[in-house]
């Protein structure tokens, strides 16, 4: 780029920041009157006079900026009694759940992990089933297996398949 183009460039860029600059000076005083309005409608609220609804939006949108703050589950998180009833009565292994658990949430970044109630996101992951290997087998009324089976050491599993391929052979 040449000298002149950078000087034109220069005066282009202050005529613009002089031309803002102007406008918001001739501004001011209306921007001066209305935050006092929106402060005095703030001050007859409080007394009982109707919110401007200006004031409205901005208030709700801070409450609940300030209320939702959520945050990181503790790396010494562990359910309490009652969540580990909980996930019993579900059917669930409550030790199992809560390493999977901990260990989801903590290898977890960015905003998704955050919570603001970490027993509810317990009892929603419960709910859920995240971990369904995490099942605690039962026998139905009946007699025959659940659908859930135990889980299997994989050791075992693989010499199984050991077996197999020897039996093929």
């Amino acid at each position: 780029m040449s000298n002149a183009a950078r000087c034109r460039k220069y005066r282009e860029n202050r005529h613009a920041r002089d031309m803002v600059r102007d406008m918001l000076r001739d501004m001011l005083p209306e921007i001066i009157q209305l935050v006092s309005d929106e402060v005095t409608t703030r001050l007859r609220h409080d007394m009982g006079a109707p919110m401007s609804p200006t004031l409205r939006r901005v208030l709700v949108r801070s409450k609940k900026e300030a209320t939702n703050k959520g945050e990181r589950l503790s790396p010494t998180w562990s359910p309490s009694d009652e969540q580990r009833q909980f996930a019993v009565n579900l059917g669930i292994d409550p030790d199992l759940t809560s390493e999977i658990f901990r260990n989801y949430w903590l290898a977890k970044s960015g905003r998704d992990a955050t919570k603001v109630d970490w027993n509810l996101t317990w009892r929603n992951w419960c709910l859920n089933d995240k971990g369904a290997k995490t099942r605690i087998p039962r026998e139905k009324p009946n007699g025959h297996a659940t659908a859930y089976a135990p889980l299997r050491d994989p050791t075992e599993i693989w010499q199984e398949m050991q077996t197999k391929e020897r039996q093929r052979r």
